[in-house]
């Protein structure tokens, strides 16, 4: 690739991220990704997981909680530095997600239990 293509390339992939939301350089935000994976996989160092699909996860998690950061840095932190919000995302992006899945199977266990005491009339479950 020439100069032309290599800037059309950047230009392509900043106007990606424009459309999201990010509106640091490309340059910087690539770095605090590279740092948000790397604050997850510390993360999975220090929690060893227990299969490699969780090692998988938990860099998936990095990205996505690291993407999620770079909106968010760009709309409510901007006098916090980007590298280190979306390291912090990275590393804490296992435990939020171990957490959204515990809120989520409890969430469905009640409403399971709304589902069974539920009594529409009309159906048979009480005086009609």
């Amino acid at each position: 690739m020439n100069g032309l293509e290599t800037k059309a390339v950047f230009a392509g992939v900043a106007a990606v991220l424009a459309a999201f939301g990010i509106t640091a350089p490309l340059p910087d935000f690539l770095a605090a990704m590279f740092l948000a994976i790397a604050g997850a996989y510390g993360a999975m160092v220090v929690t060893p997981p227990s299969s490699r699909l969780s090692f998988r996860v938990t860099i998936f998690l990095g990205w996505l909680f690291g993407l999620v950061a770079g909106i968010v840095h760009g709309a409510m932190f901007e006098e916090w530095s980007l590298h280190l919000f979306m390291f912090g995302a990275g590393f804490l992006s296992r435990y939020l997600a171990t957490a959204l899945i515990a809120f989520g199977n409890g969430l469905k266990v009640r409403m399971k239990k709304a589902g069974e005491n539920l009594n529409i009339p009309g159906l048979g479950g009480g005086d009609d």
